[in-house]
């Protein structure tokens, strides 16, 4: 089983590309683009 504060390092590290990924969309254009959602979809699903 891997270290809590591993699991915390993946997820800060998911919310910074997500940030990256999504700074200064529109949520209108957010929505629009499929490739955008996909990439932050799988950032949220942290294993």
């Amino acid at each position: 089983m891997r270290d809590s504060k591993v699991y915390i390092d993946d997820i800060k590290d998911a919310l910074k590309r997500i940030e990256e990924y999504t700074k200064g969309i529109t949520f209108a254009s957010f929505e629009k683009n499929q490739m955008l959602v996909d990439a932050v979809i799988r950032n949220l699903a942290i294993n």
